[in-house]
């Protein structure tokens, strides 16, 4: 059988299968349509699994869309964010026991890197108005010594003020990350985040904007940081070889080095660094390659989605707020903030049991979870905002296949609610 005729077979096969149930609104569902599976089958007939000319080109349209010069493929968001942090303190020449900026509205293992490289977290506050951050705060605590570096997330596709941050980071030699891992297809004026970092952090989990099932990426135009990255993401070896491909260099076998190691040992079995397996397959960024030819239309539903919902609540703003929308987000959900004086956990569970699905704004503040109770920390201020996220903030779902009829569900909870 042709690879043709049989891709066509999986096409009318897919015809036939129901792609959302319009009785459940998810918070979040990736919109798979049959040329995304047909390249992921593709890949799988061409028998290559690692990372090989998909990935490439796959790698080719990430750097094009974020306007970096690199970008290095990894199994998932949370390992996009261990490679980065690993990388920079690596770069940088941070010591144990120096400080990275970082938020307590934050997904774990945004946090979780800066402990796993021995440096200690410094948390600040959010804006429970703006998801975004005190950028006076940011700078001063920046010019501190033991302050080596920052990462932030931009929440829920809302951007922060990346410019200024990287700006004041270069004034100081201190090195900044941005998590865009919810914020795919975001910009600020003509510029992407993802963009404006040292080094940039994407996730391709279905919930995110584009898919690779599980999946991520690291971002930089920095040629050095680049060729870190690449080191520990694939065992920490020395060679820079693609996978499949020997003797790049030309010296494989002529090197030397100021260990035990004997002359010219294997170049590609030589390892410099304390590094990890991050990397993805190929039928991963096979599928990615084919979602991210609608990216622009993904951003652009989420964000008539975002539209619609937001004059939705309007009406109800004495019960609960949702931030209003900035130019060149990229909503990954449809956030909302309670009221005081009404209990935002008696409202999700009557939505849960009408079928419409929430999360909370992930940790809300982290340092209230058991995961933290152990570990050492600063903090700047009182976090009032992330406490106030965690205890009154919920967000629903504005991804691809939200219908009107989703949007309806949701107006009549409210109106029957309240």
């Amino acid at each position: 059988m042709e690879k043709s005729t049989l891709l066509e077979n999986v096409k009318e096969y897919l015809s036939t299968k129901e792609t959302n149930n319009q009785n459940t609104y998810h918070v979040t569902y990736p919109e798979i349509i049959s040329e995304d599976i047909q390249s992921v089958i593709s890949s799988v007939l061409d028998g290559w699994f690692t990372e090989g000319k998909l990935a490439d080109k796959f790698r080719s349209e990430l750097s094009a869309a974020t306007k970096s010069r690199y970008s290095v493929l990894v199994n998932s968001g949370s390992s996009a964010n261990l490679l980065a942090v690993t990388a920079c303190k690596d770069l940088w020449k941070n010591k144990d026991g120096d400080k990275v900026i970082t938020c307590a509205t934050a997904f774990p293992t945004t946090v979780a890197p800066i402990i796993q490289n021995n440096l200690i977290p410094l948390f600040i506050d959010i804006d429970p108005n703006t998801l975004t951050y005190d950028i006076p705060e940011i700078s001063k605590l920046l010019g501190r010594k033991d302050v080596v570096g920052i990462i932030l997330t931009h929440n829920l596709g809302f951007p922060h003020q990346a410019n200024t941050i990287a700006e004041v980071c270069k004034l100081y030699k201190k090195w900044y990350i941005e998590d865009a891992c919810d914020a795919l297809g975001a910009y600020s004026g003509e510029t992407p985040m993802g963009s404006i970092g040292d080094a940039s952090t994407f996730s391709f989990f279905p919930a995110h904007h584009i898919t690779t099932g599980e999946g991520g990426s690291v971002q930089t135009s920095n040629p050095k940081l680049y060729r870190l990255l690449q080191q520990y993401g694939n065992w920490g070896r020395d060679c820079w070889c693609s996978p499949g491909k020997d003797n790049t260099c030309n010296k494989r076998f002529c090197h030397q080095w100021d260990t035990e190691l004997p002359s010219g040992y294997d170049h590609k079995y030589t390892f410099t660094k304390v590094g990890y397996n991050l990397k993805m397959t190929e039928m991963q960024a096979a599928l990615g390659l084919s979602q991210i030819k609608r990216l622009s239309e993904f951003v652009a539903k989420r964000r008539t989605n975002y539209f619609k919902l937001f004059e939705v609540t309007k009406k109800y703003d004495l019960y609960l707020k949702a931030p209003k929308y900035v130019e060149g987000f990229s909503p990954f959900g449809f956030p909302m903030v309670a009221s005081s004086y009404w209990t935002r956990k008696e409202f999700v569970e009557y939505l849960e049991n009408i079928n419409i699905r929430t999360r909370p704004i992930f940790s809300g503040n982290i340092l209230k979870h058991p995961m933290m109770k152990d570990v050492t920390y600063e903090v700047s201020g009182e976090l009032e905002g992330s406490d106030r996220l965690m205890n009154q903030a919920f967000f629903i779902g504005c991804h691809p296949l939200v219908t009107d009829e989703h949007i309806g569900m949701f107006e009549k909870a409210l109106q029957d609610y309240f």
